[in-house]
């Protein structure tokens, strides 16, 4: 104790619970005891996991990781989540609160897909320097375990041959393009989004 204040060691990351599934931290009771039995004080605290933020939305991880409350910085280049470091930068490394310059895939085009037919699709990409001459996969679930390469275009724009889709167990379904650097596997963000009802409609 010191200044009237109580200073405390942090627990000892064996005995912190794991991170929830979804959930990029773990709520803890913290007590202060007098003589190991008298309660004098207790609070709940947040143990955050920036490595766990992109859980939250598998498909865009930059965006996920820098929006979180735990003010969390990307790396681009081996698609990591960590915590704040200002002595680490680089064209590759995305900070806090700067969703902006996360490397992602946006704005398809056509807005409507027919079922059953394939037509190209064409999307638009940005702050992919990092990732120049590398080859990207694109899929998702109505694609089953298919991922199929896509093609530089010219500029910002990227086509895709598109996909015969086949889905009639409901009326509407969600579609969630995900896409992967060819190189890594890893996923890169996309907000390639929309809903199907006999045609896609992006949102």
């Amino acid at each position: 104790m010191m200044d009237q204040k109580v200073t405390c060691a942090l627990p000892d990351p064996v005995n912190i619970p794991s991170t929830p599934d979804k959930q990029d931290f773990v709520t803890m009771q913290v007590k202060i005891l007098f003589n190991h039995s008298i309660e004098v004080t207790s609070s709940e605290y947040k143990f955050y996991n920036c490595a766990a933020t992109v859980r939250k939305s598998e498909n865009t991880p930059c965006i996920a990781c820098v929006t979180s409350e735990w003010q969390c910085q990307w790396n681009a280049q081996d698609h990591t989540c960590s915590d704040r470091d200002d002595a680490v930068d680089g064209a590759h490394m995305v900070k806090a609160q700067q969703a902006y310059s996360c490397p992602q895939f946006e704005n398809p085009e056509p807005h409507l897909i027919p079922v059953g037919h394939r037509i190209p699709i064409s999307f638009q990409g940005k702050n992919l320097d990092i990732y120049k001459d590398h080859k990207f996969k694109i899929g998702t679930e109505l694609m089953k375990h298919t991922e199929e390469e896509f093609t530089f275009n010219e500029g910002s724009k990227f086509n895709f041959k598109g996909y015969k889709f086949a889905y009639d167990k409901e009326q509407e379904v969600n579609v969630s393009f995900h896409i992967k650097d060819g190189d890594t596997e890893k996923k890169i963000d996309s907000t390639l989004t929309g809903e199907s009802d006999r045609l896609t409609h992006w949102s």
